[in-house]
């Protein structure tokens, strides 16, 4: 019976202390919202850190709202960390964490930061003496537009 005991309190525990890991994905010069959930945690102090988690690794804490790029919002059990301003230096491990009585608790996230795919909006001087062509696409892509076409002596077409 004493290691039943023993079961119960471990199996509470592993409830309390369980971490979760958190995939998330922005792109440079955008931002993203996490959303960091622990349980028995409505009053506690909550943070976000990068790497080991020391206190030089914390990022922002509950007790200030907003420190540079990053801004959090704690609503209880659930807090939630916004990073603005994306840079690929950004990507890496961070964690979610909880100051508790003894043992903090943390769940992983793993922020992916990918190149921003900038819109390229461009008129080609070389098709535009036949067409009036505009891009303006995720990726290069020729369009033109045959309504607008100039009628030259020879288009060479």
């Amino acid at each position: 019976q004493h290691l039943g005991n023993w079961l119960y309190v471990f199996l509470f525990c592993l409830g309390v202390f369980q971490t979760e890991t958190t995939s998330v994905t922005g792109t440079v010069g955008g931002s993203v919202t996490i959303t960091c959930s622990h349980s028995y945690a409505t009053t506690n102090v909550k943070y976000f850190c990068k790497g080991t988690c020391v206190d030089a690794d914390v990022l922002i804490k509950s007790s200030t709202q907003r420190e540079g790029k990053y801004s959090i919002k704690d609503n209880g059990n659930t807090f939630y960390v916004t990073i603005s301003n994306l840079e690929m230096s950004d990507g890496g491990v961070y964690w979610c964490g909880i100051e508790r009585v003894g043992v903090d608790t943390y769940g992983k996230v793993t922020l992916t930061v990918e190149a921003s795919l900038n819109r390229v909006c461009f008129v080609s001087k070389a098709c535009d003496e036949i067409w009036s062509m505009k891009t303006c696409q995720s990726f290069p892509f020729a369009f033109c537009n045959r309504e607008s076409r100039k009628q030259p002596e020879d288009d060479g077409f």
